[in-house]
């Protein structure tokens, strides 16, 4: 989505790479940084405990989300639940083939770090199927976790990773080498999926031989976003409006070929906070990548 935005603040000739490695770095940066932590008071504070709430609430487990039931809820039964939760009437748009409700959460976020960013922000939006009435998918975006008032760890790697246990299936993108990594985690028996744009530290000049290390604490995250759907591979809105984290393209590769972490592995390691791991070094990487 901001791939632009990265190679204007950051010139890094990626290419990617690492015999594998595993490190535990708590001062592991990147393109974000510690400083953009929220630290004034947040504008809304009752949209950041709501937030907080729905977050934590154990009693609501796949595929009942933040309140609301995916592949059962109708129309109607989504607005009540977004008025009772949210304190309001939903922002609400529809097409042809969608109906979708918004839940603004810009608010949550620091306000003077976030005028500073190319790119940030938060929303939640859910999508309705209007020939059956039904909410088929939901889906949590933040720009910049850190800058965000609310606890985001549960949704963080190691938080996710916790929770639900080994993915189906984890995938790296190598769309440029000028980008971010792009992580990506697949829970396809529960339909969760979970996408990671991921900030890492890498000088002007890449050698042949040189390793991308990944960590998954929150400062190295710029952007993820969370999808929850009973139909994920029908999800087909324009793009910009909805990436579809459920279906992969041709720049993704299973974490196995990038790496020499078996999923399970990656998931013993990334499972803990402040963890880092290694990929292929950059000529490897660069073979994969047919370049």
């Amino acid at each position: 989505m901001f791939r632009w935005l990265v190679m204007a603040m950051v010139v890094v000739c990626m290419a990617l790479g690492a015999t594998l490695a595993i490190f535990s770095s708590p001062t592991a940066t990147g393109y974000a940084n510690n400083s953009i932590t929220p630290t004034s008071t947040p504008e809304n504070q009752e949209l950041v405990n709501t937030l907080n709430e729905v977050i934590h609430d154990e009693s609501c487990e796949l595929p009942c989300w933040w309140g609301w039931n995916i592949g059962e809820d109708s129309l109607e039964q989504s607005q009540v639940t977004g008025e009772m939760i949210w304190g309001d009437d939903l922002l609400m748009g529809e097409s042809e083939d969608y109906i979708w409700l918004d839940v603004e959460l810009n608010e949550t976020m620091n306000s003077e770090i976030e005028e500073s960013l190319f790119y940030s922000g938060a929303y939640a939006i859910l999508l309705v199927d209007p020939k059956e009435n039904k909410l088929f998918a939901a889906r949590f975006y933040v720009g910049y976790p850190s800058a965000n008032y609310a606890d985001l760890e549960p949704y963080m790697p190691a938080g996710i990773l916790s929770k639900y246990g080994v993915p189906d299936e984890v995938t790296v993108e190598l769309f440029s080498v000028t980008s971010p990594i792009e992580l990506i985690l697949r829970y396809k028996s529960l339909n969760l999926y979970v996408q990671y744009n991921v900030a890492y530290d890498a000088p002007y000049y890449l050698p042949e031989d040189y390793t991308i290390r990944l960590c998954n604490n929150l400062d190295n995250i710029i952007e993820f976003q969370l999808q929850v759907s009973i139909s994920p591979e029908d999800i087909n809105l324009p793009t910009g409006f909805w990436d579809n984290p459920a279906t992969r393209n041709d720049s993704e590769f299973n974490l196995e070929k990038v790496s020499e972490l078996s999923l399970e592995e990656f998931t013993e390691i990334f499972s803990m906070p402040n963890q880092c791991f290694e990929t292929l070094p950059l000529n490897e990487l660069n073979h994969i990548r047919g370049m």
